[in-house]
C-alpha cells in the first residue's frame, strides 16, 4: 500500500489515520487531516470511503487486509459481491480473460473458476491497483495487462471464457444504451471474439430492451437478468459460436431463480374473473421477472391468474410458497367509490401503496386517501381487465 501514498507524506501516519477513522464521515475527516503535513489526505479519505462501501457491497474485500480502493465513483459503479459471484458461475473452461478489468471486482470472482486468468484494462492506475490487490485475494495465477481491449484482442491467444463490460458513456460523458454506441462497439467486436473463445459474457445495461439484444447479438444463447434487493442491476448476455440454439433466459433476484426457454410457448393466461371470493392471495413478480416480461410463463408455471394483461399482478386461491416475488393475503377489495373506500380502509392512517396500470401515482393516491407511507398494510391500485379501477387491500405474507 505504501506505493500509493504521495512521496513526502508519512506512510505510517497515513495508514494509522485510516485505521483509526474507518467509521468516520469522509468530509469531516478531510477537514481533520487537512492541517497535517504528514498525512496523504486524498489517499486516506479515499480508502476510508472505499472500506465503508465495501463493508456491505464487498465483504470479502473488506475483510482482506491491505486492499487498495479506487476513487469513490469507481466504488459506486463497481459490481457488488453478489453480482460478481453470480458471474463466476458462468465461466467455463480453464482459461479466462476479462477485457475491461476496471477495479477488478468481477475479475476477482470469475478468475477463481479458471486455471489461467488474464486481466486487461487501459487505465494505468486501475491496473496498478489490480496488480496490488489480486495477489492479496489469492489470485496469484492472474496476469495484468495495461492495454486497450480491442488492441489486446487482436493478438489474444485462445481463451475459453471472455468477459467484457463495455463503457456506456460516449466521449462527451453522455450515457448511451445501444450496443453499437458502447466502447468498445460490441456489434463489431463480438465476431472477433467468437473466433478466439468458447464463450463470451457481456455485461449490459439493465435499461436495454431484451428483444433488441437478441436481434443485435444473433449468436446469443443465454440471457441472465440479475437483481438483488428487488432492484435490477445488470443483464448478462452469453454468446457462443456454433449453430443458433434456443435462447435460455434466467431471472435472478437474490435466492429466487426463474428460467425459461424460447422454445417454451405457454398459452396466454385467462385474466381474473373479478369475483372477490376467488382471490385470496395476490402476487407481485420480482424485478427480474418484470424486466423479462414473462407473464404467461409465470401464470403457467404457478397456476396463478393475471389480474389483467397490463397490471402484472397475479391472484390465486392458495399460497404459492416458491413464487419469485412478493406474496400478500388479500383482506379487502374496493373500487374508488369514496363511501366504499372509507369502509374498506377501516380507518387506517398509513399504508404501503403500489400503483400499476392506474391513473394516479402512489404519492398522489396516498394524498387523496390521506394516508402516510408505512405500516403493515399494502395497497395495490390497478385497473381490472374491463378497465374498472380497483384497490386491493393486503397484508404481506412472510417466508418462514
Amino acid at each position: 500500500m505504501r506505493h500509493f501514498i504521495q512521496p513526502g507524506k508519512d506512510i505510517a501516519a497515513t495508514l494509522r489515520f485510516i485505521s483509526e477513522n474507518e467509521h468516520g464521515h469522509p468530509a469531516v475527516l478531510a477537514l481533520k487531516a487537512a492541517n497535517s503535513s504528514l498525512i496523504d489526505v486524498n489517499f486516506a479519505v479515499n480508502q476510508i470511503q472505499g472500506r465503508q462501501l465495501a463493508q456491505k457491497k464487498l465483504p470479502l474485500w473488506h475483510s482482506t487486509p491491505g486492499i487498495v480502493y479506487p476513487p469513490h465513483i469507481s466504488m459506486e459503479q463497481c459490481s457488488s459481491q453478489f453480482t460478481a459471484a453470480y458471474k463466476a458461475g458462468l465461466v467455463v473452461g480453464d482459461s479466462f480473460t476479462d477485457l475491461t478489468g476496471g477495479f477488478g471486482v468481477d475479475f476477482s470472482f470469475m478468475a477463481r473458476n479458471a486455471k489461467r486468468a488474464t486481466y486487461v484494462e487501459r487505465n494505468p492506475e486501475l491496473c496498478r491497483i489490480a496488480g496490488h490487490n489480486l495477489p492479496l485475494l489469492g489470485l496469484q495465477h492472474a496476469s495484468v495487462h495495461c492495454c486497450d481491449a480491442t488492441e489486446f484482442a487482436g493478438d489474444m491467444t485462445f481463451s475459453d471464457t471472455v468477459f467484457i463490460d463495455p463503457a456506456r458513456r460516449d466521449k462527451n460523458g453522455s450515457r448511451v444504451f445501444a450496443l453499437g454506441d458502447c466502447e468498445p462497439n460490441l456489434t463489431a467486436f463480438i465476431p472477433i471474439l467468437l473466433s478466439k473463445s468458447r464463450r463470451i459474457i457481456a455485461k449490459l445495461s439493465p435499461m436495454l430492451d431484451l428483444t433488441a439484444i437478441a436481434v443485435t447479438l444473433p449468436q446469443l444463447t443465454q440471457l441472465h437478468i440479475v437483481s438483488t434487493g428487488n432492484e435490477c442491476k445488470e443483464i448478462l448476455a452469453v454468446i457462443e459460436p456454433g449453430e443458433v440454439s434456443p435462447l435460455l433466459t434466467v431471472c435472478v433476484n437474490d435466492t429466487e431463480r426463474f428460467a425459461f426457454s424460447s422454445q417454451d410457448k405457454p398459452q396466454p393466461a385467462a385474466v381474473w374473473n373479478e369475483d372477490p371470493t376467488s382471490a385470496i392471495y395476490l402476487y407481485e413478480p420480482n424485478s427480474a421477472l418484470m424486466k423479462a416480461g414473462c407473464f404467461d410463463h409465470i401464470a403457467h408455471r404457478f397456476a396463478a391468474i393475471p389480474i389483467s394483461r397490463q397490471s402484472h399482478f397475479f391472484v390465486a386461491d392458495r399460497i404459492i410458497s416458491d413464487f419469485p416475488g412478493r406474496k400478500f393475503r388479500i383482506t379487502g377489495i374496493t373500487s374508488m367509490n369514496k363511501k366504499e373506500l372509507r369502509k374498506a380502509l377501516g380507518g387506517i392512517s398509513c399504508a404501503n401503496i403500489t400503483c400499476r396500470n392506474f391513473p394516479l401515482k402512489a404519492n398522489e393516491l396516498a394524498k387523496r386517501l390521506k394516508l402516510r407511507d408505512g405500516g403493515d398494510t399494502y395497497l395495490f391500485a390497478t385497473a381490472l381487465a374491463q378497465g374498472k379501477l380497483t384497490i386491493f387491500i393486503t397484508k404481506k405474507v412472510t417466508d418462514k
